[in-house]
C-alpha cells in the first residue's frame, strides 16, 4: 500500500472516526517509536521497585458464604470440582470450548514490550519467531481459569487447588519478568490478570499454601501491573473500548487492594475518572455497547459488575449517569436472549472473552451476567432461580427466590425499534427475530447493515457466522466480518463498506429504519429498513421483515436506484445469502423458485426463495466450505459457523446470485412446523 493510499484512508478514518482517536493512537506510536513508552514505562516500574516496606492487602470484596454457593449448585458441584482437578492437572480452559496445555514459558523474545509492540503493529511480522496470533498465549496468561480453581477451593478447602493456584502463579512470574514478553504487550490483559490475582489472593489467603513470601510477591507483582498500564493509556483511549474499560477497572482494583503504595491515589483516581467515563461515553442511548458485539457487551458488563463490587468496600456507588448507562445496556442483552437456553446472536467480533468464570453456565449462555447485571442496576432478578445466579452470590447480590416470577415478561406483541438491532417477538411464540439496522456514530465491527436473524424453539435458523480468527492466513483473517457472509445482500461482489485493516472500515453504510408497525389481529408486524452502502453502484438496498402467524417470517429484499435515472440502464450482480443451522436438507425446484426443506430435532421447517426476475439466476448451498447443491464454485468460509474465538462448525450457506436490472425484488419465505 503507498503511502498516497495511507494518507487517504487515515483522512477518511479521521473523518468517521473524528481526529481525536486518530491523534491519541499517533501518538501511542509516536511512543513507541521513539522510546517514550518503553522509557516511561521503566521509570514507572523504577518507582514500585524503590518501594522497601510491605505492601499491604486490602480484601476487595467479602466472600459469599459457602453453604450458599453449594445450594446455588447442588448437583453441579461436582463438576466444578472436575474442572478444577483438570486445571492441577495442567490443562487451562480457553475461549469457551478447549482445554488446553500451554505452559506460561513458551518460546518468546525477552524483549521490552514496548519493542515487541512494534513487531506486533508490523502485521507481516519479520520476526520469524513472533506469534501470528497472540490470543492463544494471552487467554492462559488472563488466569481467567483461576476463578474456577479458587471457587472449587472455597468449597471443598482442598489445599491441593491453592497449591496449583501458587505453583502456576510462580511460573508466570519467573518466565515473564515484568515488562518483558509477549504478555505485557497489552495494558488490557495486564489489568485482567491483576484481577484475577486479586479475587484469587482474596480467597486463598489464609491457606497454608499461602507462604508469606508468596503472599508479598502476589501483592508485589500486582503494582507492578497497575504501574504498567498508564504508559500507554493513549491506545487505549484511541480505541475507546473496552481496553479502557479494562485499563480502569484494572486501576481501580490495585488501588482498593494496595491501600498503602504511595501510587495508590494516584491509580484510583485515574481508574475511576476513565471508567465512569467510559460507560458513559460507550453505551449507546438504545444500551448497546459502541463495539457492536454481544460477546464485548457481555464483557462490559461483567467489569461494572466487578466494580460496582470493590467499590462497596470504600463506600462509594455509581454516579448517576453511570448507573442509567448501565440499566439501559442490561435491558438491551437481556432483550436479544432466547428465554429457553440464555443463548444470544453471535453479533458482532466474538473473540471468546468471558474474563470472570464465576457460574457454570455454558461460554455462550447469558443468563449468569444478564441475572447479575439485573439485579446489580435494575434492582431486580431477570429470569428465574438457576445455578447461573452463583455469579450473582460472587458479585455481592444475593440468590433469587424460587417464586421470583422473572421469566421474560415481553408484551403480547414487540416490535423493539433501536439504532443497533431491531427485535420483532410476540409473547409465548416459539420464534423470534432480530435485524440489524444501524446509523454509524462509532467504528464498525462488521460490515453487516440489514443482517437478519431468526429464532425457533430455542435454534438459531439464520444466524451470524461470527469472528473464528482475527489473525490467521487467508481465508480466516477476519474474513467473517465481510457483508458475503453474513444473512443480507450484496452488490456486485463488494461488501457495504470499505475494508481497510484488520478492524478498520471506512465508507461506513449507513442504515435507517423506513417503516414499523406493531400488527394486529388483522395486520402483520412488520419492520422496513434500508442502508445505502452501495450508494457507488446507485443502489439502495430495502429489506422488510414481516410475520402475520407464528410459524411464518417474510423477508422482501428490494434493488432500488438511488436517483431518478432511467433504471432500465442499470444492471447490477446481486447475490443473497442466508446462514442456517446444519440439519438434513431437500432442494425443491421450480421455474420460479426455490423451496429448501430443512428436518431438525425440533421439527421440519422450509424455505422458499423467489426471485422477481428468476432468468440468470442460479441457487447453490455450501456445506463446510463444499458445494453439495448448485454449480457456482463456492468454498470457504462459506458454510461454516463460528461460535467462539478459534472454533469452526459446519453450517448450510445458502446462495442465491442473479445479473439483473434495477429495480428487482427477492422474496424469502420461512414456514415451520410444515
Amino acid at each position: 500500500m503507498t503511502w498516497i493510499n495511507k494518507l487517504g484512508i487515515a483522512i477518511k478514518a479521521g473523518q468517521e472516526l473524528g481526529f481525536k482517536p486518530i491523534g491519541y493512537y499517533a501518538l501511542y506510536a509516536l511512543g513507541l517509536k521513539t522510546g517514550w513508552i518503553e522509557w516511561s514505562s521503566r521509570k514507572a516500574l523504577r518507582q514500585i521497585e524503590s518501594i522497601s516496606t510491605p505492601f499491604l492487602f486490602a480484601q476487595p470484596f467479602t466472600p459469599p458464604d459457602r453453604k450458599g454457593i453449594l445450594n446455588v449448585l447442588g448437583e453441579d458441584r461436582d463438576q466444578l470440582i472436575a474442572y478444577a482437578n483438570r486445571i492441577c492437572q495442567g490443562l487451562f480452559p480457553i475461549f469457551g470450548h478447549a482445554w488446553v496445555e500451554l505452559p506460561f514459558y513458551q518460546s518468546q523474545q525477552y524483549q521490552w514490550f514496548s519493542e515487541l509492540a512494534l513487531l506486533e503493529r508490523d502485521q507481516t511480522h519479520p520476526n520469524d519467531s513472533f506469534p501470528m496470533d497472540l490470543k492463544s498465549i494471552w487467554e492462559v496468561a488472563r488466569f481467567s481459569w483461576a476463578y474456577l480453581l479458587c471457587r472449587a477451593y472455597w468449597i471443598s478447602a482442598d489445599e491441593s487447588y491453592a497449591a496449583a493456584f501458587w505453583n502456576y502463579f510462580e511460573q508466570f512470574d519467573e518466565h515473564n519478568p515484568p515488562y518483558y514478553g509477549y504478555n505485557w504487550i497489552s495494558a488490557q490483559e495486564v489489568a485482567l490478570r491483576l484481577i484475577a490475582w486479586s479475587f484469587s489472593y482474596t480467597l486463598l489467603q489464609n491457606s497454608p499454601q499461602s507462604t508469606p513470601a508468596r503472599r508479598a510477591r502476589l501483592l508485589r507483582a500486582i503494582a507492578e501491573h497497575a504501574a504498567r498500564i498508564p504508559s500507554t493509556i493513549s491506545y487505549s483511549f484511541a480505541q475507546n473500548n473496552n481496553h479502557l474499560l479494562s485499563d480502569a477497572a484494572g486501576l481501580i482494583t490495585a488501588s482498593v487492594v494496595l491501600p498503602n503504595c504511595p501510587q495508590s491515589k494516584h491509580w484510583w483516581e485515574m481508574g475511576w475518572r476513565w471508567f465512569n467515563w467510559g460507560i458513559q461515553h460507550q453505551i449507546q442511548e438504545d444500551g448497546a455497547y459502541l463495539q457492536h458485539s454481544c460477546n464485548y457487551h457481555r464483557l462490559m458488563l461483567q467489569l461494572a459488575l466487578w466494580v460496582n463490587l470493590i467499590i462497596k468496600e470504600k463506600e462509594i456507588a455509581y454516579p448517576t449517569a453511570t448507573k442509567e448507562k448501565l440499566a439501559k445496556a442490561t435491558n438491551w442483552l437481556f432483550s436479544l436472549m432466547e428465554p429457553t437456553n440464555g443463548k444470544v446472536p453471535n453479533f458482532g467480533p466474538n473473540d471468546g472473552a468471558l474474563i470472570q468464570l464465576l457460574s457454570l453456565s455454558p461460554f455462550d449462555d447469558y443468563r449468569s451476567v444478564v441475572q447479575a447485571a439485573g439485579k446489580a442496576f435494575l434492582g431486580k432478578p431477570l429470569i428465574s432461580a438457576g445455578n447461573w445466579d452463583e455469579m450473582s452470590l460472587w458479585y455481592g447480590l444475593g440468590t433469587t427466590n424460587e417464586d421470583s416470577p422473572g421469566s421474560f415478561n415481553y408484551p403480547s406483541a414487540t416490535l423493539m425499534q433501536r439504532n443497533s438491532l431491531s427485535i420483532l417477538r410476540r409473547k409465548g411464540s416459539l420464534n423470534w427475530a432480530a435485524i440489524r439496522c444501524t446509523q454509524f456514530h462509532n467504528r464498525p465491527g462488521h460490515a453487516d447493515q440489514l443482517h437478519v436473524e431468526l429464532w425457533w424453539r430455542g435454534l438459531n435458523i439464520a444466524k451470524d457466522a461470527g469472528t473464528y480468527f482475527y489473525t490467521a492466513p487467508p481465508p480466516w483473517n477476519n474474513t467473517l466480518a465481510e457483508s458475503f457472509y453474513h444473512n443480507t445482500l450484496t452488490v456486485n461482489h463488494t461488501d457495504q463498506m470499505i475494508k481497510a485493516g484488520r478492524f478498520l472500515w471506512i465508507n461506513w453504510a449507513q442504515g435507517r429504519i423506513v417503516q414499523t408497525d406493531e400488527g394486529s389481529d388483522s395486520r402483520p408486524m412488520k419492520i422496513v429498513a434500508e442502508h445505502n452502502g452501495y450508494r457507488k453502484w446507485g443502489v439502495i438496498h430495502r429489506r422488510s421483515v414481516e410475520s402475520d402467524k407464528d410459524s411464518q417470517w417474510i423477508v422482501r429484499d428490494e434493488i432500488l436506484a438511488q436517483s431518478k435515472q432511467k433504471v432500465h440502464a442499470l444492471s447490477v450482480h446481486i447475490r443473497l445469502h442466508w446462514l442456517v443451522e446444519d440439519f438434513p436438507w431437500k432442494v425443491y425446484e421450480d421455474k420460479n423458485c426455490w423451496r429448501i426443506l430443512f428436518e431438525t430435532n425440533q421439527g421440519k421447517y422450509s424455505i422458499k426463495i423467489t426471485p422477481q426476475n428468476p432468468s440468470n439466476t442460479e441457487l447453490c448451498l455450501v456445506r463446510g466450505g463444499v458445494p453439495v447443491y448448485g454449480k457456482m464454485p463456492l468454498g470457504d468460509p462459506y458454510g461454516w459457523y463460528s461460535p467462539t474465538y478459534a472454533k469452526l462448525q459446519t453450517a448450510i450457506s445458502i446462495i442465491l446470485d442473479n445479473e439483473t436490472t434495477i429495480p428487482d425484488t427477492i422474496e424469502t419465505i420461512w414456514n415451520f412446523d410444515v
